[in-house]
């Protein structure tokens, strides 16, 4: 099914920042050294679970991107609560994956260290579906997740 927004369950902080470069609604974000909202930049990388959200404000959708100094609405999400999320391309999760960063907005599966060590600050959310994206080449998908 094909949601028409980002936030599908729960109740986040609701913000607003300028982007500091495009960002796609469903994309993770962190802020960059001038205090600008972005893409999370870092794969594997710590991240609080702070998601792009569709500006409806402005009558727009899931599929309509933010530019470099656009305001951006975003989430705080808290544990519980369920976003339509985007999954990097190439990707297979089963539901109950724990999921990172990928390093450019969207999400991957969390990989543990060589000794199995998992990384509970790079976890963000975890997979409430099956989603295979192993054969889609270069392109990204949605998926629904859930904070942890």
């Amino acid at each position: 099914m094909a949601y028409k927004t980002i936030l599908l369950k729960g109740d986040p902080l609701r913000k607003e920042d300028e982007a500091g470069g495009t960002i796609t609604p469903g994309h993770l974000l962190t802020f960059d050294d001038d205090g600008n909202v972005i893409a999370h930049n870092v794969s594997g990388g710590n991240a609080a679970p702070d998601f792009a959200l569709e500006n409806s404000h402005e009558g727009e959708e899931i599929s309509d991107t933010y530019a470099d100094g656009d305001r951006v609405q975003h989430a705080v999400c808290r544990p519980g609560d369920e976003v339509y999320a985007i999954l990097a391309a190439g990707e297979s999760v089963h539901k109950g994956d724990p999921l990172e960063s990928d390093g450019d907005g969207a999400l991957k599966e969390h990989t543990p260290t060589d000794s199995g060590t998992m990384y509970l600050d790079a976890i963000v959310v975890r997979a409430l579906e099956d989603k295979d994206l192993s054969a889609s080449g270069a392109v990204d998908g949605r998926i629904i997740v859930e904070v942890v």
